[in-house]
C-alpha cells in the first residue's frame, strides 16, 4: 500500500510487456515519439506565437516602412505556417490518413489553406498587407484550437466515409479550401478598412 517505487516499476515493466501482446498491430517507436512531441506542442498550435509576432512586425512595416520589419514579418509568417503544415502533417502520419475527417481537423485545414493562399497572393503582389491578413488569421484560429475545446480534437478513428468516393474527397478538400478563402477575404477587408480609415 502506498509504494510508489513498486506502482513505478509495475508501469514500466506493463510498458515493455504490452508491444509484445500483438506486435503488429503496436506503433513503431518513431510514431509514438511523433505523438508525443504532438500533444506537447498542443498539436503543433503553438504557430499563433509566430503567426501573431509576424501580424505585428507587418502592420508596423506598413506604419513606418522599415524594410527589417517587413523581413522579421515574412520569416514569422512563415515559420508560422511551417509549424502549422507540421502540425497537419504529424497528425496525418498519426491517423494513418489525410486529416480532413472531424470538426478539428477541418477546422486546421481551413485555416492552413487560407494562410497558404495568402502567403502566395503577398509574394506575388509584394504587398505586406496581405501577408498581415493571413497572419492575423492564422493566430486567431490557431490560438482558439489551442484553447475552445472543438470537437474530436483528439486524434482517434473516424468513419471512412471519405473513402468510399475519390470525388467525394476531391470536393470536400476544396469546399474547405474555399471556406479558408472566404475567412482570408474577410480579414484583408477588416484590414484594408483599417487602412483607409486610421
Amino acid at each position: 500500500v502506498a509504494d510508489a517505487a513498486a506502482v513505478n516499476l509495475a508501469l514500466t515493466r506493463l510498458t515493455q510487456l504490452i508491444p509484445q501482446l500483438n506486435p503488429e498491430s503496436y506503433p513503431a517507436q518513431w510514431k509514438r515519439e511523433a505523438e508525443y512531441v504532438y500533444n506537447r506542442t498542443d498539436k503543433f498550435t503553438i504557430g499563433y506565437i509566430a503567426y501573431f509576432l509576424a501580424t505585428i512586425a507587418l502592420l508596423t512595416a506598413l506604419a513606418v516602412q522599415r524594410k527589417w520589419l517587413i523581413t522579421a514579418g515574412v520569416a514569422l509568417l512563415l515559420a508560422g505556417f511551417a509549424t502549422h503544415a507540421a502540425g497537419m502533417a504529424v497528425r496525418g502520419v498519426i491517423s494513418g490518413r489525410w486529416p480532413i475527417h472531424n470538426q478539428y481537423e477541418s477546422y486546421i485545414f481551413i485555416s492552413l489553406s487560407a494562410v497558404a493562399v495568402g502567403i502566395i497572393m503577398m509574394a506575388v503582389t509584394r504587398k505586406w498587407l496581405y501577408g498581415a491578413a493571413a497572419a492575423a488569421l492564422g493566430t486567431l484560429t490557431l490560438l482558439l484550437a489551442n484553447t475552445v475545446p472543438i470537437p474530436s480534437r483528439e486524434v482517434g478513428q473516424v468513419a471512412g466515409i471519405l473513402a468510399t468516393s475519390r470525388i467525394l474527397y476531391v470536393h470536400v478538400n476544396l469546399v474547405l479550401a474555399s471556406y479558408g478563402l472566404i475567412a482570408l477575404g474577410f480579414f484583408m477587408s477588416l484590414f484594408y478598412l483599417g487602412v483607409h480609415y486610421f
